[in-house]
């Protein structure tokens, strides 16, 4: 008699296990409360959390939304109230269902270290997500995650400090391969690929024409091609011993999906 087979969706991530490999990814729930008369929260492995500063932003001005030929592009500037208004207000609306990743963003190491160390100990958070894509306020660079060097100092501190898994969210539009292999050498648990890429407009000018950068796409087939292009890297193909081998056996790559 041959034994059934109970089948299941739930994943291991990185030590955080979830019922189902769908995640909500940061910024598409609001700030928690919205989503009860949207989505059966059940049926969601987890969810990440918008954003959040140590300090609050008011995001970009409007129009932050614009619809295209393309696809839609976008520019919200991170609004949130700060990390002390959500640990207060936001995050017990959001414990209140699947496991918690919190996205956390800076401009600065001591900004990441602040937000960590804020984070810690917190009941409902299951893991941290560390957000690289904005300007990198202490180097001068317009992409902090754009550079191994910074991937490596930020993701790695985060990593030291948390007691929940990591996630580190690549920037789009970039090489992402010394980057991924990075932030799994910097004790990431799990890779967000990838953050939206920047695109690019063309818009009439006196004298012919000029190519101006809009900010964000959603670029629903863009994940796919970082992804293939980690997959045979270093990352999976190092020698047994190697530090890239050992952080093989823990990494995860989370593909973002806009729709």
């Amino acid at each position: 008699m041959t034994a059934s087979i109970r089948r299941s969706l739930s994943v291991d991530l990185g030590g955080l296990p979830i019922a189902t490999p769908v995640m909500i990814a940061a910024g598409c729930a609001g700030t928690g409360k919205e989503l009860g008369g949207l989505v059966e929260t059940r049926r969601v492995g987890a969810v990440v959390t918008r954003t959040i500063t140590v300090e609050p932003r008011q995001g970009s001005a409007p129009p932050r939304i614009v619809e295209t030929p393309s696809g839609i592009v976008w520019s919200t500037g991170l609004q949130n109230p700060g990390v002390d208004v959500f640990l207060l207000t936001e995050l017990p609306e959001w414990t209140k269902g699947p496991p918690v990743i919190v996205s956390i963003g800076g401009g600065s190491l001591e900004e990441y270290v602040r937000l960590t160390g804020a984070l810690q100990g917190r009941a409902g958070i299951a893991g941290i997500e560390v957000h690289l894509s904005g300007p990198d306020e202490e180097m001068q660079r317009p992409v902090l995650g754009a550079h191994v060097d910074r991937v490596t100092e930020i993701v790695g501190a985060v990593a030291r400090m948390s007691l929940v898994p990591v996630l580190a969210k690549i920037p789009g539009g970039v090489d992402v391969v010394p980057l991924a292999i990075a932030a799994a050498r910097a004790g990431a648990t799990c890779l967000t690929l990838t953050d939206s890429p920047p695109v690019w407009g063309v818009r009439p000018a006196a004298q012919g024409r000029r190519i101006c950068p809009v900010h964000r796409c959603p670029g629903r087939r863009c994940p796919c091609r970082p992804a293939s292009h980690i997959s045979p890297s270093p990352l999976r193909s190092a020698p047994p011993g190697s530090p890239t081998a050992s952080a093989r056996t823990r990494i995860r790559v989370c593909r973002r999906v806009d729709i």
